[in-house]
């Protein structure tokens, strides 16, 4: 029945951009595409992403046309026990009131200008999207200044997994719309860290992800990116907010080699739950 749970397909749309097509508006930055490449990379190869499912756009592809197909194609295509990623990498601005997901954009490549957010990839029209997303599991990573009223706090503190299977069972389970963003502070061009050829936020997602042996929950990402900050005098601060819809659960990335055994826990938990309800039911009559 619909209370069924299963661990779904992983669906992502990548972007990340350096180089803009109006320079003299917008500064080419120096990290974005790598940042964006590197992140395909790691969860094709080592997570539970399929390439047929991982669409990456990068500098002249990532056009606000291409950019909206691609949410509308994971809106088409997610499931409803799906874990569905949104990673942008590039220039964001606000133009008035922060707060105002209208006021508020991604830059894609094309941009000429710095004053309207309607010829750019709005807010609001992201926050629109996301919500049509029929996953169970939806969470948007941002390395670029975005629109407070996107976010509110997080409905749940917790979800930390010790590496233990068991321990995220339960957030996957409850339905989750995050956000992660770099920071308050806006990205700038030297937003690249020397040693590692990232900006500091991708640096510290990246790391998280290799190093981890099995999960790595939003709540973990958020912890390892202050941690990465506080290490390297980074002057910022990691926002983790949620958005409408959301119960609480945490989208978990899962390593490869635990897929299928994470699957058939999630799958027998489940079973457990629905055979406890048939004997109260039965208690009951």
């Amino acid at each position: 029945g619909s209370g069924k749970v299963a661990l779904g397909e992983y669906r992502a749309l990548i972007i990340g951009i350096n180089d803009y097509a109006h320079a003299d508006v917008w500064t080419p930055l120096q990290a974005a595409r790598a940042d964006a490449e590197a992140l395909r990379d790691v969860l094709v190869k080592q997570y539970g992403f399929k390439t047929e499912n991982t669409q990456l756009l990068v500098d002249e592809a990532a056009t606000k046309a291409n950019i909206v197909k691609g949410l509308r194609q994971l809106k088409s295509a997610a499931g409803p026990h799906d874990l569905v990623l949104l990673y942008f990498a590039g220039h964001g601005n606000i133009i008035g009131d922060p707060r105002d997901p209208d006021d508020s954009c991604w830059i894609p490549h094309e941009s000429r200008s710095k004053d309207d957010c309607d010829v750019n990839v709005n807010h609001d029209k992201i926050r629109k999207l996301v919500k049509r997303i029929k996953a169970r599991h939806t969470l948007v990573v941002a390395d670029a200044c975005f629109g407070g009223n996107l976010m509110e706090p997080p409905k749940m503190r917790g979800g930390r997994g010790g590496g233990d299977a068991g321990s995220y069972i339960g957030t996957l389970k409850r339905v989750s719309r995050e956000i992660i963003t770099s920071g308050v502070r806006k990205l700038e061009v030297s937003d690249k860290a020397p040693k590692t050829g990232h900006s500091p936020f991708a640096s510290a997602l990246l790391r998280a992800l290799r190093e981890s042996e099995g999960f790595v929950s939003t709540v973990d990402l958020t912890a390892e990116i202050r941690r990465y900050y506080r290490g390297n005098q980074v002057k910022n601060q990691p926002l983790r907010g949620t958005m409408a819809g959301d119960a609480g659960g945490h989208f978990v990335f899962v390593r490869k080699e635990r897929l299928d055994a994470l699957r058939a826990k999630v799958a027998s938990v489940e079973e457990r739950l629905v055979d406890t309800e048939r004997q109260l039911a039965e208690a009951n009559e």
